[in-house]
């Protein structure tokens, strides 16, 4: 599994050297950006100190969703629950996540919006996951690099814990991502209204099964699917 960190319009090139430092730290190497401010000006290089490797790797992308056109499971982040009947998960339930996932995902990405706003609600939307971290107030906010450094640590705590247990049997690698292609196939053959609400709540159970259940509701669809073909 490969996790990249997503820095949609990054405003502040020292924050990209910061987040670059971050994701060096805590022993993740791929650094997604969209639209960035210069990120390899000479103050982005100060901060991204003994990171240069992962700035001056890092792919730029024209729009969000470029960036995410290979990824199996995306994960928005926000400091704002301004959108109703979605689950919102915290950096810690994010990587327990993913240990579950097993090997039914190989790319993951966690996206970071920009410094004054965040993620926009249409960005958040190509996402198939939100995420917030928990926070005792919420003013002042935490900046961009102090947050992608929360949720390196995080995901580095369950990249590396020896303590994981395996799934009970594995699914096919890269079931996750067919999953939701073909629970969107699915339901759009059975001519079921899209209502924003019906499909982002599905979507969330979707993207939260642990391996065993993706390889389950993926041999259902592809059932429901083949039956829905041969009426």
């Amino acid at each position: 599994m490969t996790i990249h960190f997503v820095l949609s319009h990054p405003a502040v090139s020292e924050n990209i050297g910061f987040a670059s430092r971050a994701i060096n730290t805590m022993g993740f190497g791929s650094l997604r950006l969209v639209n960035p401010t210069d990120h390899l000006s000479q103050q982005a290089r100060k901060t991204a100190y003994g990171s240069h490797d992962i700035l001056e790797n890092a792919v730029v992308y024209p729009s969000l969703a470029d960036a995410l056109s290979d990824i199996d499971l995306s994960i928005a982040t926000t400091a704002k629950k301004r959108l109703g009947r979605h689950d919102y998960h915290s950096p810690e339930k994010i990587g327990n996540l993913l240990q579950e996932k097993g090997t039914t995902i190989n790319d993951v990405a966690i996206v970071f919006g920009s410094e004054r706003d965040g993620l926009t609600k249409e960005e958040i939307g190509m996402c198939d996951l939100i995420s917030s971290i928990p926070l005792a107030a919420p003013h002042p906010s935490l900046n961009l690099a102090q947050s992608v450094l929360i949720y390196a640590w995080e995901l580095s705590k369950a990249s590396f814990s020896s303590k994981a247990k395996p799934p009970k049997q594995e699914a096919e690698e890269g079931a996750q991502k067919a999953l939701k292609e073909k629970a969107q196939k699915v339901l759009s053959d059975l001519d079921v209204p899209r209502q924003p609400s019906l499909y982002n709540r599905l979507k969330d159970r979707l993207m939260t099964a642990d391996a065993e259940d993706t390889r389950l509701m993926l041999a259902l669809a592809r059932f429901i699917e083949h039956r829905l073909k041969n009426q």
